[in-house]
């Protein structure tokens, strides 16, 4: 699926859901078992899961207020410790919590950035989730976290920065090893792996070459800040293949033919040259009406 030099002008929109399965692929050590009785998805008593101290929700205005104002006390510290390692983030944990996992992963974002007002307080709190989504994702026997509770704290781990910048996140180092450790098990069990990232990715790609990535998944022109397809191109080219290039809803879902025809060409000519490309729309095309199904032709022959 990834052109070659010679190839790189045929352009191919692919569904996000294949991207996903790069990621999944990527965490070799979440689905490489050895063979046997495999656990049941859906039955709780098949994997590892830590209550959580529903108590503790009511701590969340006062945890908001800490974003504004910092800590005031040694006490305020211990609440937000309290608040998410017994209570928000044991959340992840729970099998019957499954499908609300990238609800959790969401607001946990928003949370990080709005601490990031404060300093004290988004160190704190980075450093906290970064151990804990470590330790999700970790293997444990007999029993393991169910997969999908520790791909989203992989997914978690990659979105953690130390400084939330409103000119671009300074990605949080400390997140690196884990990268990396999910990078080898995924190239130990043969697989490749793909790391989905939409905007703001500069700051990254280092990391994606250091952690020896193998496919960045979401090159989008128009999406977010602190992303440009000719510095990615020039800086990754060659090393790691690039999956997007044009914006599924500007592109895809509203566009006119002209218009497809110039973004999709706009990603060929910048992106394709040399290989190692897929040309896809990013993030998704959700829109059911009849130009977005119409759309999906000029992409493809653009």
């Amino acid at each position: 699926m990834i052109s070659t030099p010679e190839q790189h002008r045929c352009g191919h929109v692919l569904p996000r859901s294949v991207g996903f399965l790069l990621i999944l692929l990527g965490s070799a050590g979440l689905f490489c078992g050895t063979a046997g009785a495999q656990p049941d998805p859906a039955n709780p008593d098949d994997w590892l899961q830590s209550k959580p101290d529903e108590t503790l929700a009511r701590n969340r205005v006062r945890v908001q207020q800490m974003f504004v104002g910092g800590f005031s006390s040694d006490a305020d510290l211990k609440l937000l410790a309290d608040y998410y390692k017994r209570y928000d983030l044991k959340r992840w944990t729970m099998v019957k919590n499954r499908a609300d996992l990238e609800g959790y992963r969401r607001q946990l974002q928003v949370d990080l950035r709005n601490a990031g007002k404060k300093t004290e307080v988004h160190q704190a709190l980075s450093a906290l989730v970064l151990d804990f989504m470590t330790k999700l994702a970790a293997d444990y026997s007999p029993k393991d976290f169910h997969p999908a509770s520790r791909v989203n704290a992989i997914l978690m781990i990659g979105n953690l920065n130390d400084k939330e910048e409103p000119a671009g996140p300074a990605p949080k180092a400390a997140a690196l090893p884990v990268l990396t450790k999910e990078v080898a098990l995924a190239h130990a069990q043969g697989a490749k792996y793909g790391y989905i990232n939409t905007s703001s990715n500069l700051p990254l790609l280092d990391a994606f070459l250091e952690a020896e990535v193998d496919v960045l998944v979401g090159v989008d022109p128009q999406e977010g800040e602190g992303s440009d397809m000719a510095v990615i191109k020039e800086k990754l080219g060659g090393k790691v293949a690039l999956w997007g290039g044009v914006n599924g809803y500007t592109t895809v879902e509203i566009a006119e033919t002209d218009q497809i025809e110039a973004a999709v060409g706009t990603a060929l000519d910048v992106i394709s040259p040399g290989g190692g490309v897929i040309i896809s729309a990013v993030d998704n095309v959700k829109g059911p009406a009849v130009r977005t199904w119409l759309n999906v032709l000029p992409c493809l022959m653009a």
